[in-house]
């Protein structure tokens, strides 16, 4: 009886380790599959928080008192300079066309006088003109005085005004030198600035000097 007995109770054995083996198996292969997708769940929740994440907007935050001063200190510091530079631009656009005006009225006045004593048949520093004055005779004898106006700060030509409104002459000053057997040397100097010039700032001001030499080439 014992003998018979053994294999049955080795094959039920058998069968029953088997069985638990594959249950054992399926088990392990449903908890796989339950653990792969819990897993996938759990990427697709994290990637939908962030982005959720990703578009929420933070809660504004006030400025301190230490940022605020910085800031403020830094705009101050930009308007300064910006200030600066504007009216330094402005200054100097001011003299540029101050001193275009002066020349041009100095040149003018100069050349005028240059060219008449040049061409002159006879030139004169009357006494009487206090070297205010020269008296330029052309070659079909016709006389022109220049005259240094120093109280309406001009220099005019008989009727004519030389020099502008705009501007100033000072310091003017005719000197007539004549040595035998030469032509009369004609020494004029003047200085022109601009008229009402008090309130302007001393880099807004302009002031030239104009000084030459003629020699008549007609002796």
């Amino acid at each position: 009886m014992t003998t018979k007995s053994f294999p049955i109770n080795c094959i039920l054995k058998h069968m029953l380790q088997t069985k638990l083996k594959t249950q054992n198996s399926h088990f392990v292969r449903q908890n796989s599959a339950r653990r792969a997708k819990l897993k996938t769940q759990d990427v697709s929740r994290f990637a939908c928080l962030a982005g959720r994440r990703a578009y929420h907007v933070l809660p504004c935050r006030g400025f301190t008192v230490i940022e605020m001063i910085v800031t403020l200190s830094i705009l101050a510091l930009i308007i300064v300079i910006a200030s600066g530079f504007l009216f330094s631009t402005i200054s100097g656009g001011n003299k540029v066309e101050a001193t275009k005006e002066v020349r041009q009225n100095g040149s003018l006045a100069l050349s005028v006088m240059e060219k008449m004593i040049l061409t002159s048949r006879l030139v004169s520093c009357p006494v009487a003109g206090n070297g205010k004055e020269i008296l330029v005779q052309d070659q079909d004898g016709f006389s022109t005085s220049f005259v240094c106006d120093e109280t309406g700060g001009k220099i005019s030509s008989n009727s004519a005004v030389l020099t502008g409104s705009n501007v100033f002459v000072s310091g003017c000053s005719f000197a007539c030198t004549s040595e035998v057997g030469r032509p009369v040397k004609v020494s004029i100097g003047f200085t022109v600035s601009q008229r009402n010039a008090s309130g302007l700032k001393p880099s807004e001001k302009s002031s030239m000097v104009f000084q030459t030499e003629v020699v008549a080439k007609n002796f």
